[in-house]
């Protein structure tokens, strides 16, 4: 089952990326699969992830 992320799931992303919460933890807060956090970040820059341009 594919998971489109909404804005609101990306800015949950971007604020627990940087309160240094695991790709795994990410993903139980959001309610989706780690592969799909995985794939969300994989898609920026190591480092670099802005809900807004996401």
């Amino acid at each position: 089952m594919s998971h489109i992320l909404t804005l609101s799931d990306r800015t949950v992303i971007q604020t627990l990326l940087k309160v240094s919460y695991s790709q795994k933890q990410i993903a139980e807060e959001v309610g989706v699969a780690p592969s799909t956090i995985n794939y969300e970040l994989k898609r920026y820059p190591k480092g670099y992830y802005d809900a807004d341009q996401a």
